[in-house]
Parts: structure tokens; sequence; C-alpha cells
């Protein structure tokens, strides 16, 4: 065997090592960043309590329909399984000023929120996200776990009812 074949055998086997110590380092852990969108500014102020779940997401094909399994499993009063972490977010101006963040390590992450009035589940949503250095606030779209309408407001944005000035 050549000198040259053995230093690119050797470049190979090195890099492939370098390759695979980064792969199996853990990373540092970074905040979740999410912006919550409520079906109308009603259903945002009359939360009062969100709190914030956060699942390790599989890959391959559980990965499409993780988030909706969650969803079915909460409405339906099934155990959620092991959980990265959990954050009572507050009321709405507390979740929206993020004043709570909720840190993990770096990767694919399923976010589960849910909105209560008085302790009961009245709003969710889920999303998956990339968990990462820069990674870009993720949209959680919130639906009625209920048929029922929430009270009206005369509040028009969550950021008036936030700073009280609603009519």
């Amino acid at each position: 065997m050549s000198s040259a074949t053995i230093a690119r055998a050797f470049a190979l086997s090195a890099a492939a090592g370098v390759a695979a110590l980064a792969c199996s380092a853990k990373s540092d852990p970074s905040p979740v960043s999410y912006t919550l969108q409520f079906p109308s500014t009603a259903a945002a102020v009359y939360t009062d309590s969100i709190v914030l779940s956060v699942f390790d997401a599989p890959s391959g094909p559980a990965r499409a329909t993780f988030c909706s399994n969650l969803v079915q499993k909460k409405r339906s009063g099934q155990e959620l399984g092991a959980r990265m972490g959990e954050v009572q977010l507050g009321n709405v101006c507390e979740a929206r000023d993020q004043k709570r963040p909720l840190t993990v390590d770096y990767g694919e992450v399923a976010l589960l929120v849910v909105g209560q009035h008085s302790g009961t589940d009245t709003y969710i949503g889920c999303s998956l996200q990339t968990v990462g250095d820069g990674n870009l606030p993720v949209p959680l779209y919130l639906t009625p776990i209920h048929d029922r309408e929430p009270p009206v407001t005369t509040c028009t944005s969550v950021t008036q009812f936030c700073n009280r000035q609603c009519p």
C-alpha cells in the first residue's frame, strides 16, 4: 500500500471520527421560541393559564402524526408520555412576553400548548420545531377543545387587554 493511499485512508478515518464525535456530542441547551395564535382575541383573553410541554420528536413515519396523536391523547385524557420539559407560561400576557422561558437541548421537538380557563382545558395546539442556535419562533395555532364560544370581549387585541386599555 502506497503512503498516499495510507494518508487518504487515515484522513477519511479521522474525518469520520470527527463527524461521529460531532453527532454524538451534547449541544448546549437553547430556549424554545414560539408565538401563540388563538382563533380570536376573545379566545386569547378568556385563557387565564397556558401550559407548554416539550416532547422529543420521533424521526421517520411516526413524525408525521406525532402532534395529532399528542392532541388526541390530551383531549381524551390519556397519558402523553415522557416530556423533555414543561412550563406554566402564566396568562396570555405573560406567555406573549415569554416571561417564563423553557430551555431544552438542540434537536427536533414537538411543542404542545394547552390553554385553560379556571383549570379546564379550553384550547390546544401542537407543532414540530428544530431547536437550535438562532431559530425563529414557531407559531403554535390553538384550536378549541370544546364547541363552546368564549365570552364576548370589548378588547380588540391582546396588547390592549394586557395594557388594561379595553373600553
